[in-house]
């Protein structure tokens, strides 16, 4: 049996059911991100406080460079396995796609750090 609910009482109704499944979502995924360590908090911390070294940085890092990207943060990373470790931040200018306007962009977020081996 039904119960007679006016419009506007199955709007509220279904107002109050949605934000309910919405915040169960979030909750869910709240706790699955904490869980699977979804959250690189050493990339955060080095984008909002920290220079990354260019020599020593994993691709999070480096892709949390604003202006920096996923196909750059790769490009660094191989072209460091190939010729070893950045003398300088001016060596960027080797890697395709990092010219003058970009590496400048770039020098407030990056080190170099010359002790890396």
């Amino acid at each position: 049996m039904m119960l007679p609910l006016t419009s506007q009482e199955r709007k509220v109704i279904l107002f109050i059911l949605c934000f309910l499944v919405c915040g169960f979502g979030i909750d869910c995924f709240k706790k699955r991100a904490q869980r699977e360590n979804l959250i690189d908090y050493e990339a955060l911390k080095s984008r909002f406080f920290d220079k990354v070294d260019i020599n020593k940085a994993n691709f999070s890092q480096l892709s949390s460079v604003p202006g920096m990207g996923e196909n750059l943060a790769n490009a660094i990373i191989a072209y460091r396995r190939k010729h070893g470790a950045f003398a300088g931040l001016d060596d960027l200018k080797n890697i395709k796609g990092i010219k003058q306007k970009k590496l400048e962009q770039f020098k407030n977020y990056l080190v170099v750090n010359k002790e890396t081996p």
